[in-house]
């Protein structure tokens, strides 16, 4: 069941995608915690107090993760020996060089006591069309699960599913919506 962005009758502060996404979580943490599931969700998402109510319910994680808005991770990749998957494939008419990197327990933000980092997990997806000679696509997400060169394609499909949804489905009801005239 979603949760509904709104603001009640009096609410002295504008409601949000991810104070909407935390009571969800604390009406259905109960319901839904035999299914082990792992949530998937933008930039907005990634955000340590955030992740760790995720943990904290007993859920996975698969969350947007930019270099822009996580400044101390970037730092901490870009510094990091990743591991990497890479493959080559023809796909149609163009030759697709799919490369997958990862590195395992960074933190998530910057925290002066050790204690209180999250550590997570870090991994990115970049598909360079080598026929245009460009850069067709590159996403970067965080998870609790530990990535292994096994997983890493797995786990990126997951990623790359919130935004095909939330860009094949969601934008057509919400921007252009249905012309019932032309469905019926």
């Amino acid at each position: 069941m979603p949760e509904r962005v709104s603001n009640g009758e009096g609410a002295g502060k504008q409601d949000c995608q991810l104070q909407a996404g935390k009571r969800w979580l604390e009406q259905h943490e109960e319901e839904y915690r035999w299914l082990k599931p792992t949530l998937l969700g933008d930039d907005l998402y990634a955000r340590q107090p955030f992740c760790q109510q995720v943990l904290k319910a007993g859920y996975s994680f698969i969350f947007t993760c930019k270099n822009t808005s996580h400044g101390w991770l970037a730092d901490m990749v870009a510094n990091a020996e990743m591991e990497e998957w890479k493959r080559r494939a023809w796909k149609g008419k163009n030759h697709l060089v799919y490369r997958r990197r990862w590195v395992n327990g960074v933190s998530l933000r910057y925290e002066e006591r050790e204690q209180d980092e999250l550590p997570v997990n870090y991994f990115e997806m970049s598909v360079w069309n080598e026929e245009k000679g460009k850069r067709t696509f590159f996403n970067s997400w965080v998870t609790n699960k530990r990535i292994t060169a096994e997983n890493v394609k797995h786990l990126a499909d997951c990623g790359r599913a919130r935004w095909k949804i939330e860009n094949e489905h969601t934008n057509v009801l919400k921007n252009p919506g249905y012309n019932l005239k032309h469905n019926f």
